[in-house]
């Protein structure tokens, strides 16, 4: 295989979408430049990247230092955070287990985190009225799908799909950052700091010991962009 060339990342900071992808190139250790987007004020030629006009996406081939306003018409685009995610993987097999059954299990896990805990987490911290026993529920329905993965020393693909939106959820639930009644973080993390809930606190841990996904975003940038969501 000939060697990887240029990636251009197309980010957002805060974008949970783009941190997926920028996990995958900092785990990859590519070579790769970013180009941040103001989604507020987008530059007129970043439909040209991206038709969407959507974080993240990504150019591959262009000439370092190049953005849509100046690369070729035939340099490689690509949208959607998963599909690029896999492209990376790709370019870079080593992002993912090397036991194709943990990989399995992660890229499963990823997809029920979706669909038992990411929605009820949206609901709970983005409006005035979600159920804390739906989320709960969620999770104990999520935990069977960790099984042996919190205890294994690598990471992967499903790992790195799921990590920006379970890796948030104890520091926003921490400083009360959610359209929710005051109270809210406090008593969701009273929950979770019991026995019953050990496989996803151990799963959490493991993420964010992570350095590929602490090199992936500041903290600090996170909180002050939620406070500044929550406040409208």
């Amino acid at each position: 295989m000939t060697a990887p060339k240029n990636i251009t990342l197309y980010n957002t900071q805060g974008s949970w979408w783009a941190q997926r992808v920028r996990i995958a190139l900092i785990a990859s250790g590519a070579d790769f430049e970013t180009i941040e987007i103001d989604l507020q004020a987008k530059p007129s030629w970043f439909e040209k990247v991206n038709p969407a006009s959507k974080v993240p996406a990504i150019t591959y081939g262009a000439l370092k230092g190049s953005d849509g306003s100046n690369f070729p018409e035939n340099v490689f685009r690509l949208n959607e955070s998963a599909v690029i995610v896999d492209f990376i993987a790709r370019l870079y097999p080593s992002i993912d287990y090397e036991d194709p059954i943990l990989s399995a299990k992660a890229r499963l896990l990823a997809l029920q985190f979706e669909a038992l805990v990411q929605t009820p987490w949206t609901t709970y911290s983005r409006t005035i009225d979600g159920s804390l026993q739906a989320l709960l529920d969620g999770i104990i329905s999520f935990q069977p799908f960790i099984g042996d993965l919190a205890d294994v020393k690598e990471f992967g693909v499903g790992d790195l799909l799921v990590a920006p939106f379970i890796g948030r959820i104890l520091p926003l639930s921490k400083h009360e950052l959610g359209v929710w009644p005051e109270g809210s973080g406090a008593r969701l993390l009273a929950a979770l700091d019991t026995e019953e809930f050990k496989p996803f606190r151990k799963y959490i841990e493991k993420i964010s010991s992570w350095s590929a996904y602490q090199k992936s975003y500041e903290e600090g940038a996170l909180l002050a962009r939620f406070r500044a969501l929550y406040s409208k």
